[in-house]
């Protein structure tokens, strides 16, 4: 799928290092919790996944009887890799008078853009498996994170969330085992920033709040972010996130040089320098997540 014949590699950062790195400032700080370093994202590949009924709880089944069958859907997710790439044009002279980093300047804008673009994907622009084109989109779009909606929250646009809703939401994933290290919450920009209980007081807590999050909330990470369809319409007040909901498979960043120049770039005494990532986006486990709508304005 990527030759790189006419290329030469100049440096390679694993996606550990590109979405750990505090110094560039990502627009979605929580696409780390969702980013699975064992995929191979370049290159299209399979992961099964496995839903089961019948409660989480075994019971006692008398010695001589037959145990009860349950049911276990098995289902795969495939990761189609798509290409995020930057390239810039970096004149031979000033790289020759500079001592500045060139490079390394040239990558953090290449890796703000790209992130902005693999968010992009995963909140706006992503298909929704639904939709009679969903086959076609698959090939050029990631699967879109959040369109649908489990319930209805009880606050409109601009309202500070009620704690009663996002408990609600926290609880079922609890009692389904379905929250882990990499759980989060994602508030929709549209909210006000605020999860108010019934007496009116704030149960964001903003003390010991992991890098890149705004605050915590039930022990979990909370962030902020614009979440809206195409056509700009906001409908998701708040999602909880869950361990194994959607999972992002990430190539490492290739930084290359075209070992020859175009005639073009010889005679304007540049050289070219670019920046790719190839990644997807799909849901693994639909019931990991909880995600609650705006309630309508009267």
């Amino acid at each position: 799928m990527i030759t790189t014949d006419n290329l030469k590699v100049i440096k390679k950062l694993s996606p550990e290092q590109i979405l750990e790195d505090g110094k560039t400032p990502y627009r979605a700080p929580w696409l780390k919790h969702l980013v699975k370093d064992y995929y191979n994202a370049m290159q299209t590949q399979q992961i099964a996944t496995a839903g089961f009924s019948g409660g989480l709880t075994t019971g006692i089944t008398p010695e001589g009887q037959s145990l009860p069958l349950k049911d276990i859907v098995f289902s795969k997710a495939q990761f189609n890799p798509k290409r995020f790439g930057e390239a810039y044009e970096v004149s031979e002279q000033f790289e020759i008078d500079t001592d500045a980093p060139v490079v390394s300047y040239l990558q953090d804008v290449a890796l703000r853009k790209i992130h902005n673009g693999i968010r992009n994907e995963i909140l706006i622009f992503g298909y929704d498996d639904n939709d009679p084109t969903a086959e076609d989109d698959e090939k050029i779009h990631f699967e879109k994170m959040l369109h649908l909606n489990n319930a209805q929250a009880s606050t409109q646009t601009g309202q500070a969330l009620s704690f009663n809703d996002v408990f609600e939401a926290y609880q079922s994933l609890k009692d389904s085992r379905k929250l882990g290290k990499d759980s989060f919450w994602l508030i929709n920009s549209d909210a006000k920033f605020s999860v108010l209980d019934d007496l009116n007081e704030e149960r964001l807590v903003f003390t010991d709040v992991p890098e890149g999050a705004m605050a915590t909330l039930l022990g979990m990470p909370v962030y902020q972010d614009s979440i809206h369809d195409t056509d700009g319409n906001s409908t998701t007040a708040f999602a909880l996130i869950g361990e194994d909901h959607y999972h992002v498979s990430m190539s490492d960043l290739i930084v290359s040089k075209p070992k020859e120049q175009s005639t073009a770039q010889a005679l304007k005494g540049t050289n070219v320098v670019q920046f790719e990532i190839w990644a997807d986006g799909k849901f693994v486990d639909n019931d990991s997540r909880r995600a609650y709508q705006f309630a309508p304005t009267v």
